[in-house]
């Protein structure tokens, strides 16, 4: 991330307790979600994440030189956990793709608080929206991968898994995006859609 050397502050001194980089960064990151969470993302401020946590605005734009970079930072962090958690689900080679998709865990079953409701509230549209394409920038090379196997393993008939792995990813947005769904409803949704590309990419018996 990038950081600023120096950020002018009018009004009194704050003293601070000195804490270590990454704890005071990744508190930062924590109480900037907790506030995204409850304003939404455009009515809090840094001046009100200063406020909370009883800090300079300038100690703030040290680790964070805007609320888009603090958004940004979020967003990649969660999305990289997120991958984590459904890399073993889907990198399991001991099961069928098609299997895997199956097995594949629903929103909010392996965690709650904290990033998932920040980005899953109902003032988290937006970052919710962001977060998706991380997620899919994330995973499509993981789904390619997955697919190249699929193939070799006779399992499914494609002559290009990049372009397949890029609809199967991407095609999600549509639905991911339908605040109007419940969250189980939208994976239900789009659980069903990729298994009958799986099926109708499965070889002729």
């Amino acid at each position: 991330m990038l950081y600023f050397l120096h950020h002018w502050m009018g009004g009194a001194f704050m003293g601070r307790t000195v804490k270590q980089p990454e704890v005071r960064r990744q508190e930062i990151l924590k109480a900037a979600l907790d506030l995204f969470c409850e304003k939404g993302y455009e009515g809090a401020s840094i001046a009100d994440l200063a406020r909370r946590l009883g800090i300079s605005q300038g100690l703030c734009y040290r680790y964070f030189p805007s609320k888009r970079a603090l958004l940004d930072c979020a967003v990649d962090q969660y999305a990289q956990q997120q991958v984590r958690m459904l890399s073993p689900v889907l990198c399991d080679a001991a099961k069928s793709l098609r299997q895997r998709m199956l097995d594949m865990p629903t929103p909010g079953h392996y965690e709650t608080g904290g990033f998932y409701d920040a980005f899953h509230s109902e003032s988290g549209r937006r970052m919710h929206q962001i977060l998706s394409v991380r997620v899919c920038e994330l995973l499509t090379p993981l789904v390619q991968k997955q697919l190249e196997h699929a193939i070799k393993a006779g399992e499914i008939v494609s002559n290009d898994p990049e372009s397949d792995a890029s609809f199967l990813i991407w095609g999600q947005l549509g639905l991911l995006t339908r605040f109007d769904l419940p969250g189980r409803e939208r994976f239900r949704r789009v659980q069903r859609w990729v298994i009958a590309w799986l099926d109708a990419a499965a070889p002729a018996r």
